[in-house]
């Protein structure tokens, strides 16, 4: 299978259209289209990339969004491959009913001790406990009415 901006020079040369043409109405430059023709997307202004690549397929009556995609796929930008599949190892491993993911320490804590602790429960927790666990445990604890022994 031939690349795609191969492709699109042989349908170009196919329509009898020229660059000046595409030029002329477009007014992308000369050498852009020549660079789009030959495969070298790295000598096009970035930023202009896709909207040059659009104008020139609908220019030469291509599809312009498989032409992009085309792109895409050349530049390593997108892939055809499925997405993966959601994890569920931890969920199975743990033989949980729900699986949660924080992202900090502190949130971890204050998720496990939160899910334990009832209203009217006492815990224990040791003096060289993390500090924002130890302000967890003297302020927001006591709000749920759960005593904290240390």
């Amino acid at each position: 299978m031939s690349e795609f901006y191969a492709e699109l020079k042989a349908l170009r040369k196919q329509q009898g259209i020229n660059l000046e043409e595409i030029h002329s109405r477009t007014k992308i430059n000369l050498s852009y289209l020549e660079a789009i023709e030959d495969g070298r997307f790295d000598l096009l202004p970035h930023t202009y990339m896709r909207l040059f690549i659009r104008a020139y397929a609908t220019e030469i009556g291509a599809n312009p969004e498989e032409i992009v995609n085309s792109l895409e796929n050349f530049l390593g930008n997108k892939t055809s491959a499925p997405k993966p599949k959601k994890d569920n190892s931890s969920k199975e491993l743990e033989q949980a009913h729900h699986v949660f993911l924080t992202q900090t320490g502190f949130g971890a804590v204050v998720l496990a001790v939160m899910s334990v602790c009832r209203p009217g429960d006492e815990i224990v927790i040791s003096d060289c406990v993390y500090r924002p666990t130890q302000k967890l445990t003297n302020q927001l604890l006591k709000e749920f009415n759960i005593k904290t022994v240390w």
